[in-house]
């Protein structure tokens, strides 16, 4: 009887467990769904008119990402290059 009741409880917190897991990950879904929905809408806010969508405004923000990474890696190459000319003298 003791083994048993052992393993009902052991079977217990890992349900447990696993249903916390799952609500965890539902709960991530949905906050990630309304952030799609949140931007989508701002968008829309934005360029006032109602035939733009998600996904223009997230090509627009991978195009501004991709700026902004071509500027940080020019600044990081002069400040090599300023390094580099640092040693030498």
């Amino acid at each position: 009887m003791g083994k048993e009741f052992r393993g009902q409880s052991r079977k217990q917190t890992v349900g447990s467990s696993n249903k916390s897991k799952r609500s965890a990950h539902s709960l991530k879904r949905l906050k990630l769904s309304f952030l799609d929905i949140l931007c989508e809408d701002l968008w829309k806010k934005s360029k006032n008119t109602s035939k733009n969508t998600y996904t223009e405004w997230y090509t627009e923000r991978l195009k501004e990402r991709a700026k902004e990474r071509q500027r940080a890696s020019k600044w990081i190459d002069s400040v090599e290059v300023e390094r580099f000319s640092d040693d030498i003298l």
